[in-house]
Order: structure tokens, then sequence, then C-alpha cells
């Protein structure tokens, strides 16, 4: 699946952003089928710091980091990728060309169970919370974080050759697991909160995404639609996780970060 890299057959720019994050390039790993073409790899202790560092370096360059989970999901994600054709995955990004957000909007919140709709997001109850001052009625439930979780083993972040961050899902085959949508709509989704909230993804492991948001709005009003918007994606994030939409907004808030999971 892997094997070490020929310093000499590394792109000028990623020697160059894995120099600045401090990156050997004895650790560095090339990937071989199922993943994609030139597909780069290292295991890391510190994968938040390197992915900020490299993502720094490689934006607009073609090339972007992503954080792939550990050993267990490096090995779901080549299952995932069995049998994908470039053809493929570009058939996935060019649909993900006529996303229409009212259109995905109005459909994710007819799928997502009654009770949870009336409760956690009708808009005229849900935007008079004060994101200064939640108060929770019950203690939040935990989220895996693959960038912040500590553990022994280290993570892996690899770097991608790509037009666009924003297609990495199709080009590591997210979508399509269970409630995870498919990925022309987590192409579309990313790409407009690459808009609204500066987003980028940071990570995609076997079950989950996190996206970095560089620009967290400040109005009220505006985090509870992106609050909105991280529900009816993955709503397990409440359902199993926070347990409220006010106490995924506050997470946002502290941390810059939307979290997705789905189980």
């Amino acid at each position: 699946m892997t094997s070490p890299a020929d310093q000499n057959q590394i792109p000028v720019p990623v020697q160059s952003a894995l120099a600045k994050a401090g990156v050997s390039y004895a650790n560095v790993l090339q990937t071989q089928t199922p993943f994609p073409k030139g597909m780069l790899l290292f295991p890391t202790k510190n994968a938040e710091k390197d992915w900020l560092s490299l993502a720094a370096s490689l934006e607009g360059s073609g090339f972007w980091p992503i954080i792939v989970g550990d050993r267990n999901d490096l090995r779901v994600r080549s299952e995932m990728l069995e049998g994908r054709s470039p053809q493929g995955t570009q058939k996935e990004i060019d649909k993900a060309s006529q996303f229409n957000y009212a259109q995905w909007e109005k459909k994710a919140k007819s799928e997502v169970a009654p009770m949870d709709y009336n409760e956690e997001i009708q808009e005229d109850e849900y935007l008079q919370f004060n994101i200064n001052e939640i108060v929770l009625t019950s203690t939040p439930g935990t989220l895996k974080s693959a960038v912040s979780s500590n553990q022994n083993e280290p993570l892996y972040i690899a770097i991608i050759e790509c037009k666009s961050p924003t297609h990495i899902p199709a080009i590591l085959s997210l979508g399509e697991f269970n409630s995870c949508p498919s990925n022309d709509i987590h192409i579309g989704l990313i790409q407009k909160l690459q808009k609204d909230a500066g987003a980028q993804l940071m990570s995609l492991t076997s079950d989950t995404v996190e996206l970095h948001l560089t620009q967290l709005p400040k109005s009220q009003k505006a985090l509870a639609e992106l609050s909105t918007i991280n529900y009816l994606w993955a709503s397990d994030v409440v359902g199993q996780g926070t347990e409220s939409v006010p106490a995924l907004a506050e997470m946002m808030q502290q941390s810059n970060t939307m979290f997705l999971w789905w189980d």
C-alpha cells in the first residue's frame, strides 16, 4: 500500500511545505493503488500543528494536506477506493457544479426526524439564544475528533494533488454509507462554507470530516445558520454527541471547527 518516497520525485511546492513544517523526508511515504496517483503520506503526533503549517504553505499550489486518521482509517479508506476510476471521480466533481443549496436544505429538513427538527432547529425559537450566554440544559456528549484526540498511535497526513481541496471527498471516496451523503453534496456544501466561513478541509477519516473555519461569522444569526447546516449535514453530531444545536454552535465558536460524523 505504501513505500518510502523518493525525495527527488516529490514536487517542489510539497518539498518546501514539508521543510517548513519540519517533516523529515525519511518519514514520507508514497502510496500505491487504490489510493490516488501521487498521494503522499506521513505519520505525525502533532496533526493539527503540522496540518496548519502545510495548509498555509500549499494554499493555491495545486496540492492539499488532509488528516486521514490512523492505520485503521487508512485500511477503511483503501477498501472504499477499491474499484474507483478517475472517470467516476470526475463525474461526481462535475455533478457538484449543479448543487443547489436551497433544494438540499429543504430535502434535508424533510428527512430529519420531526421531533429532532421541532426541538432543535425551529428557526424562530433557535435564533433567540445568545451565543455568548449559552446555558446548556444537559451535559453534552463527546465528539471524537481525528485532529485533537489524545492517543498513542500517530495519525497520518496525506498530501493530494487536486484542482480544488473541495474535490477531495470525491478523490478519496467519502460518501454514501449509512446516512453519509453522496460526494457531490459534500463538495457543494464545502464550497458554500468556503464562501460563508472560509472553510478549509482539515480531516477526512473513515467516518468523520472536520472543517477549519478561518472566517467564523460573529453574528448570532450567521452562527445559527452554520450550526443548522452542520446538523442537517450530519445529525449524529447532535443526536449522539452535543445533544443540542446550541451546544454544537458553542463548540464551533470555541474551536473554529465544524465537525461531521456519520455513525
